[in-house]
Order: C-alpha cells, then structure tokens, then sequence
C-alpha cells in the first residue's frame, strides 16, 4: 500500500467518525423531539409570544442541521489540510 493510499484511507476514517458522530448526536435531538410530541402531546401546542412550541422545535431543529452541516465542514476542511502530502 502507497503512502498516498495510506492518507486517503486515514482521511476517510477521519471523516467518517466526524459524520457518525454528528449523526448520531442529530439522530438523539429528533428522538427527543419525536418522543415530546408522542409522550406529551399537549405541550407542544402551547404558545410563546403567539408561536407554538412545536413549531419552534421544529424549527430549531432545522437550524442545528444547519449549524451541523457547516461545523462538519470546517471540522473536514482542517483535517483535509492536516493530511495533505
């Protein structure tokens, strides 16, 4: 195996273990939206200053993927930079 074939398959791992990690930590955020809704069916429906929670969660979980999805990439830009020959 060639040292550039070595690098490109650290740089896979890497970056999978990052991606894994942020899936599972949005995968447990969803879970507890998903259960508030099933277990506390009511609360959701409230209001805050005219807005329901639930559409708040909703939307607060949209801007975490966001969030997620930018942090994934600076996090891969930095180790694509550390793993360049």
């Amino acid at each position: 195996m060639s040292k550039v074939s070595f690098q490109v398959d650290a740089l896979v791992r890497a970056k999978r273990r990052i991606g894994l990690r942020m899936v599972l930590v949005y995968a447990v955020l969803y879970a507890v939206f998903v259960l508030s809704h099933v277990f506390f069916p009511s609360f959701p429906g409230r209001d805050w200053d005219g807005i329901s929670w639930g559409v708040l969660a909703g939307v607060a979980l949209m801007v975490v993927s966001v969030a997620m999805a930018v942090l994934y990439h600076l996090l891969c830009s930095r180790i694509e930079r550390e793993f360049r020959p």
